[in-house]
Parts: structure tokens; C-alpha cells; sequence
């Protein structure tokens, strides 16, 4: 037995009894059986007396565990074997004594409390309007309802309050994690960074590291917006932090390819499956050298010199996307010479996707090449500036739909 975790907290690992109070009713058992033969090979079997007598039956197991919610008071005695498979059972039997004690609402002292309060209080509501007529009787009522209207008001005030500087504190936290702009700015002087969240945290982010002659630059586009879109983009930057920094992976299909893996064994244990991922683009660019390298997963960027413009896509794929049985998946990289001046912009759908103008429509693809190209005649330190315009000009009383997210960078 590795632990016991009791409503979600790690607070047991031996094998003494354990005595509860009525709220700590959830219980996680996690354990782990030993072969000299074969790790792979063990299998598993509990229960939980008190509340079933069956065996349960366990498969070899990564991390083997079981979990028990809303348990009624009582005691319990939770029994567990192990075998490697095909041979007997262990003799030896992990066993433990639990007991959750009774609610104090669940109480015979409880119940004769609630009962004699209500004859009390039955008694004396009944004297109150005997000894009113029957317009003190209505008055009172409406005060009591405005009161209880105000109380709930400022209940829901102070939960919203709460909530709102939980969410503060995540944008805190966000920002934080989000490479610096004086960094970026070490790194690649002339660019631009148009980040506009569509609520006070993003799913999309941007990541940046220098590292010898290399410079990574990392946009991406999480499943979601808000808080959970927030939580995809602080694992996918750590992932990167892993990949690049750690590990020294730096060539972009295979980052992409470790970004996939990382996510798919994250998200997709068998106790829960996930399917959220993100479109990310990767590009490195090289000191003293007209050449990129970029790799994406369902994400493009657009390369501008001369006033001609150059898409180039990524793979049709996403990160922890779908996967057909059979068939390989496998990300690219492209290498792309680019001539002195040339201007790069990575991108998220958010601005493309925007409702607005005369029909109400999305911004599309057609008019987001055309405003870049527009956007690459002038200086680079103008350029942002110039985007937000146009965006707040075709959204006019529209609400933002998705996440935006723009980097130019002058190369």
C-alpha cells in the first residue's frame, strides 16, 4: 500500500486504523505489488468491507489505485492481494480499518434538537400573527423577503469579488510564466507582440529562448479560453521548458513530436481521457544566417519581402488531436530562406475568426493576408498599433469572440 489519500490529501501511507469524521467520506487507495519476474505481470484484487464484499480485480497497472466517494458513516475494512498472473493469490492480505464516525445532523441528539426547535418555533410563529392583524402580517413578510433579497445579493457580490481576484491572480500568474518582453526584445530587437485576451486570462501564449546561435520562437493556440485555457498554456509552456531547455531538442518537427507525446500521456491515462490539445507553430532562427527552420501543427505563418506574401502551413494535425488507427502521423519541418527585411508573423485564428464590419461577418483569411501585407509597409514598431485599429474599426460594438494573438518579427 503507497497511500491513502483522503479527500484528495495524501495522509496515510501505513497500515494502522483510521478514524474519520462524517466529511472526510472520500478515499483513495493507491499501491503497487513487487515481482522478481515480471513488473508487468501483477494483478490486483480489493475490497472494500462495509461497502461491498466483491472482489474487484485490477490488470497489471502503471499506477494502480482505487477510489471509494461518499462513503456513509460506519466502519469500514479495506482489503487488498496481489498475484503475478496465472499463479495464486498472496497469502499475506493487506487489510485496514477505517471508521467514519456519524454526522452530528445524522444524530438522535440532532434530530430531538430539530424537532423541539420547530414545536418552539411553529408555537411562537403562531402566537406573532394571532397577536397581528392582517397587515402587519403582510408587512412583515415583504420585509423579510427584501431583507433575504438583499442578503443573497451580497452574498453573490463577495462570491463574484472572490472569483474575480482568483482570476486576477491567475493573469498574474500567466504573465509571469509568459516569456518577458525585455527578453524577447534582447533576443529579436525589431518586433511586435499583439496579445489581447478575450477574457482576463488567454489560451493563447507566446514562448521565446535564445540558446547559443538558435533563437526559438513558439506561438500557440490552447483548446479553450479563460481559466482553462489558461491551464493549457502553463503545461504547454512548461513542456517546452522540458523539450528545449532541458532535454536539447531542438529541431522543430521533433519538439512538436515531444509536445504531442507529452500531451497524449498527460491528458489520455486510462483514468480520465482528454482530448483538449493546441495549434502551435515553432520557428527557429540562426545568428549570421537567411534561413529558418519552422514546423506547425495545423498553424501557418507568413513571410512578407518586397511586398509579396508567402504562406507557408503546417501540418493538418494538432497537438493530442485525434488520431486515425493505422496511419502515420508525423510532423515536418521546412526550412525557408528568407532575404534581408523580410518580416515574419506567427498567429493564432483569434483575429481571422472576429465577428464584425457592415455584414456582421468573420475577419477570414483573404482580409487577414491582405491587412498584413498592409501592415509590412510600414515600421515594425507601428505595426501593432496599426492591427489593434483595424481590429477595433471591424469588431465596432461587437464582443471579442476568441483569444488574439499576433508577432511580427523583422528579420
Amino acid at each position: 500500500m503507497n497511500s491513502i489519500k483522503i479527500n484528495g490529501d495524501e495522509t496515510f501511507g501505513g497500515t494502522e486504523d483510521i478514524t474519520l469524521s462524517a466529511e472526510k467520506n472520500d478515499l483513495a487507495f493507491s499501491f503497487i505489488g513487487i515481482s522478481f519476474k515480471d513488473e508487468e505481470s501483477v494483478n490486483y484484487r480489493f475490497r472494500l468491507n462495509g461497502y461491498n464484499s466483491e472482489w474487484q480485480y485490477l490488470p497489471s497497472n502503471d499506477y494502480p489505485n482505487t477510489r471509494y466517494t461518499n462513503l456513509e458513516f460506519g466502519d469500514y475494512t479495506f482489503e487488498l492481494q496481489a498475484r503475478n498472473r496465472d499463479e495464486p493469490w498472496s497469502e499475506s492480505v493487506f487489510s485496514g480499518k477505517i471508521t467514519i464516525k456519524r454526522a452530528f445532523t445524522e444524530s438522535p441528539l440532532f434530530y430531538g434538537l430539530s424537532f423541539l426547535a420547530t414545536l418552539v418555533i411553529g408555537f411562537l410563529i403562531s402566537s406573532y400573527f394571532n397577536q397581528r392583524n392582517i397587515q402587519l402580517k403582510l408587512k412583515s413578510v415583504i420585509d423579510e423577503k427584501i431583507s433575504e433579497i438583499e442578503a443573497s445579493k451580497n452574498e453573490l457580490k463577495k462570491k463574484n469579488d472572490d472569483l474575480m481576484s482568483s482570476i486576477m491572480y491567475a493573469q498574474r500568474i500567466q504573465n509571469a510564466i509568459l516569456t518577458s518582453q525585455s527578453k524577447i526584445a534582447q533576443t529579436l530587437p525589431n518586433h511586435f507582440i499583439l496579445y489581447k485576451p478575450k477574457d482576463v486570462v488567454s489560451g493563447d501564449f507566446y514562448w521565446c529562448e535564445q540558446i547559443d546561435s538558435k533563437c526559438f520562437i513558439v506561438v500557440g493556440d490552447c483548446t479553450g479560453h479563460g481559466v482553462p485555457g489558461a491551464f493549457m498554456t502553463m503545461l504547454a509552456t512548461q513542456s517546452l521548458n522540458d523539450i528545449i531547455i532541458q532535454k536539447k531538442i531542438y529541431e522543430p518537427d521533433k519538439i512538436l513530436e515531444q509536445l504531442d507525446k507529452w500531451f497524449t500521456k498527460l491528458l489520455r491515462q486510462e483514468s480520465h481521457q482528454i482530448s483538449d490539445g493546441m495549434d502551435v507553430v515553432i520557428c527557429v532562427t540562426y545568428e549570421n544566417s537567411n534561413q529558418i527552420r519552422f514546423a506547425g501543427a495545423k498553424s501557418s505563418i507568413v513571410m512578407v519581402c518586397n511586398q509579396q506574401l508567402t504562406e507557408y502551413k503546417g501540418d493538418t494535425f494538432s497537438i493530442n488531436d485525434y488520431r486515425k488507427a493505422n496511419k502515420d502521423y508525423q510532423f515536418n519541418t521546412q526550412h525557408i530562406d528568407f532575404a534581408n527585411n523580410s518580416t515574419m508573423y506567427l498567429y493564432t485564428d483569434g483575429f481571422q475568426d472576429q465577428f464584425g464590419g457592415k455584414d456582421n461577418k468573420k475577419f477570414k483569411k483573404k482580409r487577414w493576408r491582405t491587412l498584413l501585407l498592409k501592415a509590412s509597409a510600414k515600421p515594425i514598431e507601428q505595426q501593432k498599433l496599426f492591427l489593434e485599429n483595424n481590429l477595433s474599426d471591424w469588431m465596432g460594438n461587437n464582443s471579442q469572440v476568441d483569444d488574439i494573438l499576433v508577432m511580427g518579427v523583422q528579420l
